[in-house]
């Protein structure tokens, strides 16, 4: 089983994220051109430049990014005991997940996205038990702030940033006011070199048209990622038990981060209704949540039997899935 795999965090195991990651997206550097292509950098034109002149290093690039954020999130997991910190089931759920996606089969903005919003979570959750965490609620701030200029929908994310702050019982007006000013302060530093520059006008445009309501754009599905959301939807209520018996844990700690977690998976989908023609990028926020329910499920579940089948399938479908798009 896949899962299985991973339950220790021996140098092997490092190693198979690796082989995971190279099986899902290898086929990307037999065929870059059918996998890289350019407008998946939304904010900044060069990067897609330089993807498509430079397919199989940005390729590279974009695998040792995965596989960085996939181990940087278990450690943060096992940090603050939402997972075991001696395996690597996390760092496995996550990188599954992120090549079941047909928008990840290329370098994107929301692997640098999906990246600031893990941090942001280690500082969210580092909160707990904090009396005047000034500096850390700037630094969460500041991370949403500099997300929300990569990919602008990231910005809702401040309200759940607050709901944050109430389960953590942090009520002073200064812990509510700081983030804010944190957010506001790499808006403050960008808009003063667009006047430099004397771009501040279109720019300022450009984020107001994100506040104009816009349909979601459609995009084909193939039969395998079809398959790749029903599995990963009953997955997700086979773990249902196991999330409702740790949102209410006796532990204080583990009871109020896990909490958080749910609420920024909550959040995920509430600010996709604000999303308009982002939402197929938007959704890639949920695999963070996402990843530390299963996790959690598999972990805790002493019989997590059909579990592992149905992630491996999920792998499977998303290998057939490249293959496809491979050979389109």
């Amino acid at each position: 089983m896949l899962i299985r795999i991973f339950r220790s965090d021996w140098f092997l195991q490092y190693l198979l994220l690796f082989v995971v990651a190279g099986i899902l997206w290898g086929l990307a550097f037999v065929f870059p051109a059918n996998f890289v292509t350019d407008g998946v950098f939304t904010t900044f034109g060069w990067p897609d430049d330089f993807s498509i002149a430079h397919a199989p290093l940005s390729m590279a690039l974009m695998l040792v990014l995965l596989v960085a954020e996939a181990v940087l999130l278990n450690v943060i997991l096992g940090i603050h005991r939402l997972t075991d910190h001696k395996q690597l089931v996390a760092a496995a759920v996550y990188l599954v997940l992120m090549g079941s996606s047909p928008l990840m089969a290329q370098p994107n903005i929301m692997l640098v996205v999906n990246l600031l919003m893990i941090v942001l979570l280690h500082v969210v959750l580092s909160l707990y038990g904090q009396q005047e965490p000034y500096s850390r609620l700037f630094d969460a701030g500041f991370l949403l702030g500099i997300a929300s200029l990569l990919y602008f929908p990231a910005i809702f994310f401040l309200f759940f940033l607050l709901v944050a702050l109430l389960i953590f019982q942090l009520f002073h007006w200064r812990e509510w006011l700081i983030p804010i000013i944190g957010l506001a302060a790499p808006f403050v530093f960008v808009a003063v070199w667009f006047f430099w520059t004397d771009q501040l006008v279109m720019q300022y445009d450009f984020f107001i048209s994100k506040f104009t309501p816009t349909l979601p754009e459609t995009f084909p599905l193939s039969a395998p990622y079809l398959a790749i959301w029903l599995l990963v939807l009953l997955l997700f209520f086979m773990g249902l038990p196991i999330s409702i018996r740790l949102f209410n844990d006796n532990a204080a700690d583990l009871r109020k981060k896990f909490r958080v977690v749910t609420f920024m998976l909550f959040f995920t989908l509430l600010s996709a209704f604000f999303a308009g023609a982002d939402l197929k990028w938007h959704l890639h926020i949920a695999i963070i949540p996402l990843t530390v329910f299963f996790t959690a499920y598999f972990i805790r579940h002493k019989r997590s039997f059909w579990g592992e089948i149905v992630i491996t399938l999920i792998f499977l479908a998303a290998v057939a899935a490249r293959i496809l798009m491979a050979f389109q």
